[in-house]
């Protein structure tokens, strides 16, 4: 793989990665359990 691809999937993988640890830092309630549904909804729809 040539660095020209691995820098934008290196970039997707830690906005993946950002996304995990806000969902598992989220509580349940309020903007916590909204942020965890949206990112259920997209990775449902992938």
């Amino acid at each position: 793989m040539t660095e020209q691809n691995q820098k934008p999937l290196g970039n997707t993988l830690w906005g993946i990665a950002d996304q995990l640890r806000g969902a598992m830092n989220a509580d349940d309630t309020g903007e916590g359990s909204q942020r965890k549904k949206a990112a259920n909804e997209k990775w449902n729809k992938a």
